[in-house]
């Protein structure tokens, strides 16, 4: 129900701009990304209020202390309809000096760059930064969110774009850079988002992760398997100290369009379970604290059937820093996740409905 709330008000937001909501809301797919979104949206509601609670007893205890801004970084962003879902449903208001989530980042290679022409194989970024008084779907050429006449400025939590290839080794030291505790706002914790993360773009999602102190979590949905081309070359994937072998994990195939051109896709399931467990492996790499103590990440990994028209991307992986929240793993301290099933139920049932419907 919650869900269906943000993409209601999603609709009140763009009341009048036919041409901008038909391009954004295409059922079939919004309720697809809804449903795959879902257990992440769960997990980071319950970190930001595991955290506005630690801090209010901190209050009681020690005095006022100052609240921190926390950043989420959503990877290959997309649209943005995670962040945008995140947006309506976190809580708004860490009370007095709590913390809250001040911001969204959502990387994507296929955003325009700023001050550009907008491109038709660019996204299209006018439901974030687009012109609130016009009818009619035209593109700006920058993100003028500063004006209170655009969109951006009816986001509960500001959502900006940045346009990013994480591919690209620089590109990760330069977010590092940006998100790092000496450069980002008030020190504030970050979290790293990733759902439909292509290949081996995974790895550089945990990448990212280990090498930003303040980087408090991480949630990955792995999608497709990394391409023959690593394995022909005899390559490793190489993350710290652990070593992914090419040869497990990589695969032909791909979709070109809505088509998918390889070997039957059920015959990869293997596979893919191969390359989420050495991505989890990955994730247990242990880092030091501020004082250099080496202190292991809580990791799960964890099966959600989120598709169930074929696919078997169905694996979340989790990952947390010290201080670990209890909300989040529970109090058996064996690492098993907690979630609300509840929020699951309705997407779910609707979703997997239609796939008995088609058989």
């Amino acid at each position: 129900q919650k869900a269906s709330d943000c993409i209601t008000r999603w609709r009140q937001r763009y009341r009048g701009n036919h041409l901008l909501w038909k391009r954004l809301f295409k059922r079939d797919r919004v309720v697809k990304e809804v449903i795959e979104a879902i257990p992440i949206v769960d997990a980071v509601d319950q970190w930001v209020r595991e955290q506005q609670q630690h801090e209010a007893t901190s209050r009681q205890l020690v005095g006022d202390r100052p609240a921190q801004n926390i950043t989420v970084v959503d990877l290959c962003s997309g649209k943005g309809y995670l962040s945008m879902i995140l947006s309506e449903y976190l809580p708004r208001d860490g009370g007095t000096s709590g913390s809250t989530v001040q911001k969204f980042v959502l990387v994507d290679k296929a955003w325009p760059m700023c001050h550009a022409e907008l491109r038709p194989h660019h996204i299209n970024w006018d439901h974030i930064y687009g012109n609130r008084s016009s009818s009619s779907s035209s593109s700006s050429n920058a993100p003028s969110g500063m004006s209170n006449n655009t969109y951006f400025t009816t986001w509960p939590i500001p959502l900006h774009t940045s346009k990013q290839d994480i591919k690209q080794p620089a590109t990760i030291r330069q977010l590092q850079k940006r998100f790092g505790a000496s450069d980002n706002n008030n020190n504030g914790p970050v979290l790293i988002l990733g759902v439909h993360l292509c290949g081996a773009l995974s790895i550089q999602a945990i990448k990212l992760f280990q090498n930003i102190p303040n980087a408090k979590m991480i949630v990955l949905k792995p999608c497709c398997l990394p391409p023959m081309v690593y394995a022909n070359r005899q390559e490793n994937f190489e993350v710290g100290k652990y070593l992914i072998p090419t040869a497990d994990v990589c695969s032909n195939g791909r979709f070109h369009g809505k088509t998918w051109k390889g070997p039957p896709r059920w015959h990869m399931e293997t596979k893919f379970n191969r390359w989420c467990s050495h991505l989890f492996e990955a994730l247990k790499q242990t880092q030091g604290d501020d004082n250099g103590v080496v202190v292991p990440p809580r990791c799960r990994q964890e099966k959600i059937p989120v598709q169930t028209r074929g696919g078997f991307q169905n694996i979340f992986l989790y990952a947390e820093r010290t201080p670990f929240s209890a909300s989040l793993w529970g109090d058996d301290n064996r690492g098993n996740l907690k979630m609300d099933r509840g929020l699951l139920g309705a997407g779910y049932e609707y979703y997997g409905m239609n796939a008995r419907k088609d058989g």
